[in-house]
């Protein structure tokens, strides 16, 4: 066993998964398509719809001009990025700057004896856009992010390692003292501790350690049974997730047998029946086939269909078409509002804030309506009793979310808000010098601050406390141990007794023994030694490669061909499910597909469920 986990730990670090996360969201030059970069492609600020990776001023504030300012990548007319577009983001090495101007390059182990911040400067290539005339693009500093210990831009990482000896010690690299030095000399001789794990920060001087944290996987439909005044309902949710924005949608089958669905931005809750014929599926036996597959369904689809025809409730003569049903959700959500401001509330309601993970384009409605009746296909079971609630325990229904997930949320949000003031700042100096100067408005230490204060409090976006924490140095052992920290967002106040428990999937992953006593009990775990952590795989790429593995089109193939999700997104359709899977697993073994992809048929549902998403 010792010479089984000291093979595996002579390629892999005991903190890798955290440092191969934090390196796939820098912005680096082997790295084009990097976290950072995607956050910045997808911000839009001022535009309604489209707009991508753009900032659109106020015309009614400058003069009536229409001014944009690019930070993302150009786009394609089809909406999409070219493979080979150039980066809009990049990261510099740690550097500091004295108060005489001097700039020299930043070890650790200054940061700590100075109390500083071991980080590195960011820059962002912004183009100014006057009435759709380009401008030359500029890059800008936008403010500096901490920097983690060993990852691939600090400066004691191995391929920028001779280069610190050099500047920082003034040794020549061709002298006789440099050549005889090996890794661990010159680690000494920048006042590191060789064997030290590193994978942590320091922040104002002092070590602090990014914790990894337990979610709830997303875009993953969950079933379970709620009490309510003394009666069993079934509900199925779920937590559609893109590009940062989080909603969560919820079937509950009711009393009287009604399924009602609720949407995070609208009030209320609408007929699953209602919804799906305003996403474009009109026929009632469309809505039949894409929930039904056991004859004791039929009846609890049919009582749905019918109670949506009735005049009383659903009036004037109540919902039969596409037409009816848009009306219908008019009338519940904008009434005595302008005919534009109705229809452009009900299409907010429906392509972004209902399953945005199926997309927000009106294309995808009809993905939605099939998507819907799977879920109503799940609930359906569960009331016959063909099914059990899911486990929220299960590890398969967990995603831990790593350095480089916690540094991109922050990052996102940390980004918007900077990029928010930059159009306020050029609006308002418009209307003084009557011209638009970037670098001039742009207020780096707003991004800086924001990065600074919650890597210092552990104080992070979306309310959550204790992510960022002092590394604990009482021993070797203590630190990495604290370094392979997994904590829970539930309430440490709450008993979660189930939660706090021992779950059989927890086998090989989590340690069953090293758990804190009293209020943390259970909620904070340690990772076992040999886990491996998804990266994850793009997304794109994985699509081209099983379209040429077989997978066809929605709609292409036959009436009994079975549906394919990947990452809970429904992609297309295959005819034979169990060659299909072959295949694919054939592929993988080959390295024709990544091998971060995970793939099973599931007979009961009629389904492909394929994963590729990190932190699995």
């Amino acid at each position: 066993m010792r010479e089984l986990v000291d093979a595996f730990f002579e390629e892999a670090n005991i903190v890798g998964h955290h440092m191969e996360s934090y390196d796939d969201f820098l912005p680096t030059v082997d790295n084009p398509n990097s976290r950072a970069q995607k956050i910045v492609d997808n911000i839009r600020i001022g535009f309604d719809e489209g707009g991508w990776g753009k900032i659109k001023l106020d015309p009614e504030k400058v003069d009536g001009q229409d001014i944009q300012i690019r930070v993302g990548r150009k786009r394609g007319d089809d909406g999409r990025i070219p493979p080979n577009a150039e980066p809009t983001i990049r990261i510099k090495k740690p550097t500091i700057k004295e108060a005489s101007g001097s700039e020299h390059k930043l070890t650790p182990h200054e940061a700590r004896l100075r109390d500083l911040y071991y980080d590195a400067e960011l820059e962002m290539k912004f183009s100014l856009i006057r009435d759709g005339i380009e401008e030359e693009p500029k890059w800008i500093s936008v403010g500096r992010l901490p920097v983690m210990i060993g990852s691939k831009i600090c400066n004691l990482h191995q391929d920028n390692l001779d280069n610190t000896i050099e500047e920082v010690l003034n040794l020549d690299k061709d002298s006789k003292e440099f050549i005889e030095m090996d890794e661990e000399d010159k680690l000494t001789e920048l006042g590191e501790d060789p064997v030290d794990p590193q994978g942590y920060f320091i922040i104002g001087g002092t070590e602090r350690n990014l914790m990894a944290v337990e979610d709830m996987a997303t875009n993953r439909v969950m079933c379970e049974i709620n009490e309510k005044y003394g009666r069993e309902h079934e509900v199925a949710k779920i937590f559609s997730q893109r590009h940062g924005f989080r909603a969560m949608t919820r079937l509950e089958r009711k009393k009287n047998g009604m399924i009602s669905v609720s949407v995070p931005s609208a009030n209320g809750e609408i007929p699953l029946v209602i919804l799906m014929k305003a996403l474009g599926m009109d026929s009632d036996e469309e809505i039949y086939n894409s929930i039904v597959t056991e004859p004791e369904m039929a009846s609890l689809v049919f009582a749905n269909i019918e109670m949506c025809q009735e005049e009383e409730e659903y009036s004037p003569d109540g919902v039969y078409d596409q037409e009816d049903a848009l009306a219908y959700l008019e009338r519940k959500f904008a009434t005595g509002q302008a005919e534009e401001y109705r229809r452009k509330k009900i299409e907010s309601i429906l392509d972004r804030s209902l399953l945005p993970h199926l997309g927000d384009k009106k294309g995808n409605r009809m993905k939605k309506a099939v998507f819907l009746g799977r879920m109503t296909r799940a609930i359906l079971e569960l009331y016959m009793g063909e099914r059990e609630p899911d486990d929220k325990d299960h590890y398969a229904n967990k995603r831990l979310k790593l350095a480089g997930d916690l540094m991109s949320d922050l990052f996102r949000v940390s980004v918007v808000n900077l990029l928010k003031d930059l159009k306020y700042q050029l609006e308002r100096n418009f209307r003084k010098k009557g011209d638009i100067r970037i670098k001039s408005s742009i207020r780096p230490d707003l991004l800086s601050n924001k990065l600074q204060h919650a890597m210092a409090t552990g104080n992070w976006v979306g309310g959550r406390t204790g992510i960022s924490q002092l590394l604990d140095r009482t021993s070797n052992m203590a630190a990495i141990s604290h370094l392979r920290r997994v904590k829970s967002p539930l309430s440490r106040s709450q008993p979660h007794f189930e939660a706090r428990e021992l779950h059989p999937t927890h086998w090989g992953r989590l340690c069953p023994n090293e758990t804190p006593e009293g209020q943390n009990c259970g909620l904070v775990k340690t990772s076992a030694l040999m886990i491996n952590v998804s990266k994850g795989a793009e997304v794109m790429e994985t699509r081209w490669n099983l379209h040429d593995l077989g997978l066809m089109e929605m709609g292409s193939g036959s009436d009994s061909s079975s549906k394919v999700y990947l990452n809970g997104d429904l992609v297309g359709v295959v005819d034979d499910p169990d060659q299909f899977v072959k295949n694919v697993r054939s592929a993988r073994r080959d390295g024709e597909v990544s091998d971060q992809l995970n793939l099973r048929y599931n007979q009961d549902m009629d389904e492909v469920i394929i994963n590729s998403d990190e932190g699995r």
